[in-house]
């Protein structure tokens, strides 16, 4: 029986009578639907960890969001570990539905994003860290330039040469120069799967802060720089929104160099695991693409 069956499997058993549906195997869990609730199963302590911090960030957030609908999730540990929130309501995003929509439309959607993020960046690290400490939890942080490099050095040494190494060193090295006072809860995985719009197409709601962190606010813009249709247009709308709302810049520079840390740390994640294979995740049919993609980026930063 393939792992996607013994999931649905499972979930069928402690939810018996009710129809089950496995709505997309990820990288890290499967999520399912059932009796109008999402049941999310780690494929491993990574994602678990990630399922763990999220529990109390939505907690903490609850009644804190204006802008759009977020679960209320609620972590079971037995007979096996899972989560379990009520399916939010609202339609997925649609780019080239997004494109016809008039200006005024597109702006509204723009601004609920940006008024959306501008609220998760307003929350209290302090009260949320004392809660996470409580359950022996620590929010996810930067890795250190140390790290990286060892972890390039000791997992991905086929791929990068010593002086791709210490070029990729020297491209994230601004990173670690960033204001500390930039530095909040972010989402980190705010992008089009992960929101829904009603039928106005205004936001209605967010999922999926697995992945949250404490991090600089330049984070939360980079999963959405998309050149897709309609996805760069919105974009640059939230960032003018975002902008106006908190006097803060947004960086492509900075967000440039995110991306290839985001990069690294995925590719040696899955190096350092090798027992999640491509047929699970797929990232070792692409590993090449990834690579290449950091090899161009780093090339552009040197010769500029």
């Amino acid at each position: 029986m393939s792992e996607k069956a013994l999931v649905e499997e499972k979930v069928r058993q402690l939810y018996p009578g009710e129809p089950v549906k496995v709505l997309v195997e990820g990288g890290m869990s499967f999520a399912c639907e059932t009796g109008g609730n999402i049941i999310r199963v780690p494929k491993n302590e990574y994602a678990a960890i990630g399922y763990r911090i999220e529990e109390k960030i939505l907690a903490h957030l609850a009644g804190k969001i204006k802008s759009a609908d977020i679960p209320g999730i609620k972590i079971v540990e037995k007979p096996f570990f899972h989560t379990i929130h009520k399916k939010l309501e609202g339609l997925y995003w649609d780019g080239a539905a997004y494109i016809c929509k008039p200006e005024k439309e597109r702006d509204l959607l723009a601004n609920d994003c940006a008024v959306f993020l501008t609220e998760v960046h307003a929350a209290d690290i302090k009260k949320i860290n004392a809660e996470l400490s409580k359950a022996n939890i620590k929010m996810r942080e930067l890795q250190s330039k140390e790290e990286i490099e060892e972890h390039i050095k000791n997992y991905l040494y086929r791929d990068f040469s010593v002086n791709e190494i210490d070029k990729i060193i020297k491209f994230i090295t601004p990173l670690y120069d960033l204001p500390e006072e930039d530095k909040c809860l972010i989402h980190n995985d705010f992008y089009y799967d992960n929101f829904f719009v009603d039928n106005n197409f205004r936001l209605k709601g967010v999922i999926d802060f697995a992945n949250s962190g404490h991090y600089n606010y330049n984070f939360d813009f980079r999963k959405i720089v998309s050149y897709e249709e309609g996805e760069q247009d919105l974009w640059e709308r939230i960032v003018k929104f975002y902008e106006r709302l908190t006097n803060r810049k947004i960086d492509m520079q900075v967000i440039k160099i995110i991306d290839i840390y985001n990069y690294i740390s995925f590719l040696t994640y899955f190096a350092k695991n090798p027992e999640i294979s491509e047929e699970k995740i797929g990232v070792r049919d692409n590993w090449d693409s990834y690579v290449e993609h950091i090899k161009h980026n780093i090339k552009e930063y040197a010769d500029a």
